[in-house]
This record gives structure tokens, C-alpha cells and sequence, in this order.
């Protein structure tokens, strides 16, 4: 038997794969056969070495170009690519924006290049002036400071810009870009201001594109926000995704590095990479034809070609400096990495590597990346299909790694974790503050979900509070969410609400009985649908809810427990070491029970907004003919706490307005062994 054998070898990316082809021929036929078959191989083998020699050839001659500037600059930047698909950048609405939300603009930079920018207004913003906003001309603007959406921004002491650093490839309208304007300014859609650009060589902008450009191109945008815009640092944060990590980076370096120092609200940093030499050794075009990464299994080879690399953008050095310099000057930092895990341009172990590198800097004691990697396991939260999150604290920033189960490479930016991600960023407070602890080694938000208060929880989450945290006994922040949920599902089957129907009474609720004081209380007051709810808190001192929607103010409210115990004829019990430089009473004039229970007063019964001056003196006369003029109103107070017996204070300030005003509270006291 004669055989002649074919075998075709195909390779794409990190796959390959061999078909083979065995054509045969008995021994028995004829001679004429047997030599077309020979023919046949020999054409094969010919044409087939022509062909690998070609693909050689123009892969040699590939990385040849690769070493010119012109070509590298072309590869690395991709700046002739507009997608923009025959649309004009200067009418943003073709892009799906409303009419003038967006104002195309120039920014010169110290070179004198131009950079054609984009302005976008957030919708609800644009909706307030919509019709000042749609009068003014459709088209590029050579002054923005005249226009109304730049006054917008500059006049209001509340606005956030964010300056938007993209990708390669594209300009300000291409691809997922646009999506991810909205995704960034969801969280606030009355505050969050857009600022994106193209670097020189992009779209209209001017020039040629190179590192040191780039990072000049940054900083012009950054002197436009705060001396033409008149933004401060802490109402800017940065968000760059692919090539635009490599340049927030550098740029955020630079700043930081300077005297004085110049840091922004936060950063966050989508598909970063490493650096661009150990980008090249996994980049593939289009996520399947490879560059470099077939030389990187001949490291001489490799490495000789790496030194034609022009742009190197180390970023894994960048960011250690910046975090570095910030730790060293005691500069407030947040830093946002996030990656997919099916991104197939930039792998995410691109981020690992950069988040290693940047909690290196913040410690004075290096630490391995396998060390790292063993407090991850151990630390980061797991979200399921969500991918993970790992946090790294130091008494000056943050530094976050989000990794996602999927979200590609673009696709990720209109992302809920974007938003979210800024929202961290501009509503983080001191991270010290959030992360107070109390002595049984609980934070602020481990005793918020403790208390069953999920929108303070829900406060402390989107200022940045740490949701990984344990206290002294180990129990985690989920731990302790579970618990509460337990509990409170509980209470709510044990417990119906008695009172008038849920339409008027007073609730004092504290979950996590067991873990809580009666020094640390929580009172709700629910007046049915018509009303807003409201709440107070006392006795934790280590975090002021006053900014959270519905929580009454403790010195306001404070003071009219006051003026309503001198109404009633109720005198406060003094406590001299907790009442020690304030007013003596001040201890148990602000129980919570007793501000819902002055807000109840104030707003249902005495009506001391229609009165004339307010004073003490027509205070105590208005209450005092309540007694006749008003029916009594049963109201509830429900407890729910490890212990049984009510502040004494309390009981005898409920008493006296009982007397006065005629006004009782059925006290109902809920705990899992003594049910109501």
C-alpha cells in the first residue's frame, strides 16, 4: 500500500489545531498513479513552503515596521480608527444626545495643540434648564465660558466633574464610549458633570500621538477644569479605561508628586495594564491574532526587540509612586481598578499586578504578591456571578480591585459598577471616620445594620465604608446583615402593630438583640402613608447620620425636648459626667424616644410653625390647653432590645405629656425571650 500523507498545522492566539490527510494507493496500481500521487506531494510541500515563507516573511517584516515610530505609534495608538461611522462629531445628538446637552469645545495645550472636547451636561441638570438650554446654537464653540451649560458647571458649588481619559482607537463619540458617559453621571444626575476628550492625533484633535504628548494633552485638561472651570480637586475625579489607565496614571503621578500636591476625589481605572512591554507579550488584534506573544517563548529575541519600544508607559511603577507620594505627604486617595474576566484584549491578571503594586507602595514592609494573593483569598468578598472585591485601607486611601465575571473589554463601561464606583469616590468621607470602631470591634456600618437601618447602611456603603470588615469576634459585615434579617423577620411575625392603625404612632425599633446597649437607641416614627418617615438616634457618637434623608437633627430636636419638658412641667435628670460642659440634661434630653416624641408634638399638636415667635413662654401656654382642646391620641412605642426596662427619664417625660396633653403611649417591649 502507498501513502501519502498531508498535515495541516493552523494557530490562532494561545490555540492551535492539526488536521492531517492520508491519501493512499494499493501496491498493486498502476505506476501511472502512483506518480500523479507523487506529483501531487511534491506541489503540496513546494507551495506550502511558499506559503509559511511568505506569513514568515511578512511577520518579519511586520516586526521591522514595529521598530519605525511612525508604524509603532499607529499600532499602539490606533488613532487613524475614528468608528464613528460618518457621523459628525460636532452634532452630538447624532450620538443620542439631547438637544445641546453636549457642547463641543477646543483645549489648547502648552504646546499648542488643539484637543477637540466634549461637554456633557447631566439629564437632570439639562431637564431644569431644557428650555434656556435648547434656544442657544447647535455647533463647536470657540468661547465656552459664554455658553449656559459651562455656567452651569462653573457656578454651582456642588457640581463634580469627571475627566474621562479613553481607550485607543476611536474618538469621543466611538463605541461604548457613549454609554459610559450616562453610566458615569447615573449616581447624580443633577451634579456629575462629563469632560471627554480626544488626545492629540484623535478625531479633530491636532498632532501626533506619543507618551510624553499624551500625558502634556492630560494636563492641559486639568489646568481647563480647575483655573478655566474653577472646579476644585476634591469635586474632580479622573476615569480612564485601556490605553487611558496608562495615561490617568502618569498624569495623577505627576500631580501628586509636585508641591503643593494635587489629588482628585478618586480615580478609577478600567482594563489597565502593566506597562506596555509585558502588554504586547499577551495583546492580541481583535482578541485572536496575536503580536508579539509568539517571541515571548524566545525571551533573547524578545527582549532585544523590547528596546525599540518608544512609548513604554509603566504604569506598575506610576502607580507606586503616586500612592507612594500620597501616603508620604498624608494626601486623601481613593484608587478604583476594575476588570472582567472575559476581557480578550487585556488579560485581568493586568490589574492583580497593578493592584500588588500599588498596596506595595502603601506599606512600609513589602509584601509578596503570594502573600497578597493569600490575604485576598482570605478577605475578598465574593459576589458570585458578580465576580469579587478586595479593598486595601491605610490611614490616608483606598485602593479597590473589582474583578467581574464578564463585561469584555468595552461593554463593561455602561456598567452599574462604574456608577457605583463613582459615587464611592465622590461621596467618600474620611476612610478613618468610617471605620471607627467601637470597643467590641464593630464599624459604623456594622452597628447601622445592627440597628435594622438600612438606609444609613446603604449611606455608609456609597461613602466608602469597608464591607469586608470583622470585628474582635470575627463576625463579618454579612454575618451581621444576616442576623438582622433574622431577626427582623421575626419581630414582624411575632408582632403586629396595635395603635390606631399604623396611621399614627411612634416606633422605637434596635435589632440585634443580644450585641446592643441601651445606650445606643434608634426611634422611627411612622405617620402613615401621607407622611414622610422619619427617625432619630442617640448614644453613638463616632459617625452623624444629620446628612441622611430622615434622620432629625440631634441638636435641633435636643433643644426642643428641652422646651417641651419646661412646657409640660417634666425636669430633666442631670448626669454630671455625661452632662459635663453642656447644659445640665443634655444626657437625656437626647434620648431618641424623646425627639420623635417632641417631633410628634411639634408637628401634630402644637403646631409651633404657625405660632408667632416661638418662644418657651407661648410654648408652655399653647401646651397647656391642649389637655382641653384635644382628644387623646394613643400612640406606639415599640422596643426591641436586649434589655427590659425603658430609660426612667424617658418614662416620666412620656408620663408628664400624657398628663398635660393628654397624649399615652402604649410601651410595647419586643426581645426573642419576653414577647409582648
Amino acid at each position: 500500500m502507498f501513502n501519502a500523507k498531508f498535515v495541516l498545522i493552523v494557530e490562532t492566539g494561545s490555540c492551535h489545531w492539526v488536521k492531517q490527510y492520508v491519501v493512499s494507493a494499493p501496491d498493486s496500481a498502476p505506476l501511472s498513479d502512483r506518480r500523479v500521487l507523487d506529483e501531487m506531494a511534491t506541489y503540496f510541500f513546494k507551495y506550502a513552503s511558499i506559503l509559511v515563507a511568505l506569513v514568515v516573511g511578512l511577520y518579519a517584516t511586520l516586526l521591522g515596521l514595529l521598530t519605525t515610530s511612525t508604524f509603532q505609534s499607529n499600532v499602539v495608538y490606533l488613532h487613524a480608527i475614528q468608528m464613528t461611522w460618518f457621523k459628525d462629531l460636532n452634532i452630538p445628538e447624532n450620538f443620542g444626545f439631547l438637544k445641546n446637552q453636549v457642547t463641543p469645545f477646543s483645549i489648547t495645550t502648552s504646546d499648542s495643540e488643539r484637543l477637540y472636547a466634549w461637554h456633557i451636561l447631566p439629564v437632570e441638570l439639562y431637564r431644569k434648564h431644557e428650555l434656556l438650554l435648547v434656544g442657544e446654537p447647535t455647533s463647536f464653540v470657540s468661547d465656552i465660558t459664554s455658553r449656559l451649560a459651562f455656567q452651569l458647571l462653573r457656578d454651582d458649588p456642588d457640581a463634580r466633574l469627571i475627566l474621562h481619559m479613553h481607550g485607543a482607537g476611536g474618538t469621543v463619540g466611538s463605541g461604548y464610549r457613549v454609554p459610559n458617559y450616562r453610566a458615569l453621571s447615573a449616581g447624580q444626575p443633577e451634579r456629575i458633570h462629563v469632560l471627554a476628550f480626544d488626545y492629540r492625533g484623535f478625531g479633530r484633535s491636532t498632532g501626533t500621538p506619543s507618551e510624553s504628548g499624551l500625558i502634556v494633552d492630560a494636563l492641559a485638561v486639568v489646568d481647563w477644569a480647575m483655573n478655566v472651570a474653577e472646579i476644585p480637586p476634591s469635586r474632580i475625579m479622573i476615569f480612564a479605561q485601556s490605553m487611558g489607565t496608562a495615561v490617568s496614571i502618569a498624569v495623577s503621578r505627576h500631580l501628586a508628586l509636585q508641591s503643593p500636591p494635587v489629588v482628585f476625589a478618586g480615580t478609577v481605572l478600567v482594563a489597565p495594564f502593566v506597562d506596555v512591554a509585558t502588554l504586547v507579550a499577551t495583546y492580541r488584534v481583535a482578541g485572536t491574532v496575536p503580536i508579539l506573544s509568539p517571541l515571548a517563548r524566545m525571551p533573547l529575541l524578545f527582549n532585544y526587540l523590547q528596546r525599540f519600544i518608544r512609548d513604554k508607559w509603566l504604569s506598575k511603577d506610576h502607580i507606586a509612586q503616586y500612592v507612594r507620594a500620597n501616603e508620604a505627604s498624608g494626601e486623601r486617595y481613593r484608587l478604583t481598578i476594575i476588570h472582567a474576566e472575559d476581557d480578550c484584549y487585556i488579560p485581568w491578571h493586568h490589574s492583580s499586578a497593578l493592584f500588588w503594586h500599588a498596596v506595595n507602595a502603601s506599606v512600609s514592609v513589602e509584601i509578596s504578591y503570594d502573600d497578597l494573593a493569600l490575604k485576598k483569598r482570605e478577605s475578598k468578598m465574593h459576589l458570585d456571578a458578580a465576580g469579587s472585591v478586595m479593598e486595601w485601607r491605610t490611614d490616608n486611601g483606598v485602593i479597590r480591585e473589582e474583578i467581574l465575571k464578564t463585561g469584555l473589554h468595552d461593554v463593561i463601561m455602561g456598567y452599574p459598577v462604574i456608577t457605583m464606583a463613582v459615587m464611592r469616590s465622590f461621596e467618600a468621607v474620611d476612610p478613618a471616620e468610617l471605620e471607627n470602631i467601637n470597643k467590641e470591634g464593630k464599624t459604623p456600618l456594622m452597628v447601622a445594620i445592627s440597628y435594622g437601618h438600612g438606609s444609613i447602611a446603604a449611606y455608609l456603603i456609597a461613602a466608602g465604608a469597608s464591607v469586608i470588615a470583622r470585628d474582635n469576634e470575627g463576625i463579618s459585615v454579612l454575618d451581621v446583615a444576616k442576623s438582622t434579617m433574622e431577626e427582623l423577620e421575626w419581630a414582624t411575625k411575632k408582632h403586629s402593630s396595635t395603635g390606631p392603625g399604623k396611621k399614627q404612632g411612634i416606633t422605637f425599633v434596635q435589632s440585634g438583640a443580644g450585641r446592643a446597649s441601651k445606650e445606643k437607641t434608634f426611634a422611627y416614627l411612622n405617620r402613615g402613608s401621607r407622611f414622610e418617615d422619619v427617625f432619630a438616634i442617640c448614644g453613638y457618637s463616632q459617625v452623624e447620620f444629620g446628612g441622611v434623608d430622615g434622620c432629625l437633627n440631634r441638636e435641633e430636636w435636643t433643644a426642643k425636648v428641652f422646651m417641651f419638658s419646661k412646657a409640660v412641667g417634666h425636669s430633666l435628670k442631670v448626669w454630671q459626667e455625661m452632662d459635663k460642659n453642656r447644659r445640665p440634661g443634655s444626657y437625656y434630653a437626647c434620648r431618641a424616644e424623646k425627639q420623635v416624641i417632641a417631633y410628634f408634638l411639634w408637628k401634630h399638636t402644637t403646631l409651633q410653625e404657625e405660632l408667632t415667635d416661638g418662644s418657651d413662654e407661648e410654648l408652655e401656654e399653647r401646651t397647656l390647653k391642649l389637655k382641653d382642646l384635644e382628644t387623646s391620641k394613643p400612640a406606639v412605642l415599640r422596643m426591641k432590645k436586649d434589655i427590659y426596662d425603658q430609660c426612667v427619664d424617658c418614662k416620666a417625660f412620656q408620663q408628664r405629656v400624657k398628663e398635660m396633653t393628654g397624649i399615652g403611649f402604649n410601651i410595647i417591649i419586643l426581645t426573642p425571650d419576653k414577647p409582648a
